[in-house]
């Protein structure tokens, strides 16, 4: 699992990512459950196995340049 968390104007963002596997296990459960107590807004996706490292590199990928643009 996978959690980034960023602020924009005032307001917190949590992107999820996570397995089915991984959403299946009670403590993901409760660390996601806590976020959404905590006011943030929760968006969570889920992918099979195969798919998840493609996900997280493309995300690693986007956050880096987007940093080295500013």
């Amino acid at each position: 699992m996978q959690i980034f968390k960023s602020k924009h104007n005032g307001l917190e963002f949590c992107q999820i990512y996570a397995t089915k596997d991984e959403l299946q296990n009670e403590e993901i459960q409760e660390k996601i459950n806590n976020i959404k107590k905590s006011g943030s807004r929760v968006a969570t996706f889920v992918s099979g196995n195969n798919e998840y490292m493609k996900i997280i590199e493309r995300i690693i990928m986007l956050e880096v340049e987007k940093r080295n643009a500013l």
